[in-house]
């Protein structure tokens, strides 16, 4: 459900200089597969490389620097990893003070966005069902405001109003019927509001206000300002749910690498000691050119898993990168 979620999304989106097959590789899909999916080309680039170039193991030596060479950087990677979710963690550890000002902060959130909501609510606790809130009543604020700009006597205000709206309500739809079809995770919730930028729309809005303010009425700047603190509230929880997204997604990162660097590092290992203790050959030709190409590739997984994981998390990073009401170019495209 969230890959298709996502191809929705990336294909409704603007694809700048990036193409969308690259995005969806980027952000989407299981991270396992995908890294699965790299061993298996590379162990078919391995063997390709022995068919159509009639590479052969057959030299110890050069094996045993190989094998020698992926296990200490797989020590050093699966050490470095580690040590970065320690980190994550360690701000996930705080005293009874710092979890009750935490705790109070987040409720502050919560009680800022039930009063900017048209109607009293009781905020959800997903993070699906709490977006879905904000988007509903942004859609509400805009229905008010697109029914207060048919009093405006400026053309030019009037026009401004009806493009502000017509885009905004377009894009809000179209995010809220994706957050519907997604599940209450923490990914899906983010992945659907990775092309929502607002900064643009508060901009507008604001420069309307500046401009226009002769031609505004008090309830017409009022539906203005209401629209503009809903977009903002949305930011901030897109923000959040971003915090704790990479908190979730390194500790798995964290969890799955350890998984695989164990067994890579003991494959890596007894090779060395097979290639070390025999002064002769250990299997025929054949046989040692399968078994090193297995090999090496059962060592690259821990690369291979922290790649994948990467990609998501550096796209996922580029295109949160600002806050709300500022922009930049990757979050344009």
């Amino acid at each position: 459900m969230d890959e298709d979620i996502g191809t929705q999304i990336l294909d409704g989106a603007t694809t700048g200089p990036y193409d969308r097959h690259v995005q969806r590789f980027l952000v989407l899909g299981d991270r396992l597969v995908l890294a699965g999916l790299l061993l298996v080309l590379a162990l078919g680039f391995f063997i390709a490389l022995e068919v159509v170039g009639g590479f052969r193991s057959v030299d110890r030596a050069p094996l045993l620097y190989l094998f020698s060479a992926l296990t200490g950087g797989n020590f050093t990677l699966i050490t470095i990893i580690v040590s970065i979710n320690q980190l994550v963690v360690s701000r996930q550890l705080s005293t009874p003070g710092e979890l009750r000002t935490q705790i109070a902060e987040t409720n502050e959130y919560r009680e800022s966005v039930i009063e900017s909501l048209p109607e009293d609510d009781v905020a959800p606790v997903t993070p699906t069902e709490f977006l879905h809130l904000l988007l509903r009543a942004t859609r509400e604020s805009l229905g008010r405001l697109e029914h207060e700009s048919a009093a405006i006597d400026d053309e030019d205000a009037g026009e401004l109003v009806a493009e502000l709206v017509e885009d905004l309500t377009g894009h809000i739809d179209y995010v809220d019927e994706l957050l519907q079809e997604s599940n209450s995770g923490i990914f899906s919730a983010l992945s659907a509001t990775l092309t929502t930028n607002y900064s643009q729309h508060i901009y507008r809005a604001r420069e309307l206000q500046h401009q226009h303010a002769d031609e505004l009425t008090e309830a017409q700047d009022d539906a203005l300002d209401q629209l503009v603190v809903l977009l903002q509230q949305i930011d901030v929880a897109r923000q959040y749910l971003k915090t704790l997204y990479m908190q979730d997604e390194l500790s798995q990162l964290s969890r799955r690498l350890l998984f695989v660097g164990v067994p890579a590092v003991f494959v890596s290992i007894v090779m060395l000691k097979l290639f070390a203790a025999s002064s002769g050959m250990l299997f025929s030709t054949g046989i040692l050119t399968v078994v090193t190409d297995l090999s090496v590739t059962v060592a690259l997984a821990p690369l291979a898993v922290v790649f994948s994981f990467v990609l998501r998390i550096a796209a996922v990073a580029r295109r949160t990168v600002a806050v709300t009401p500022f922009t930049t170019a990757s979050q344009e495209l």
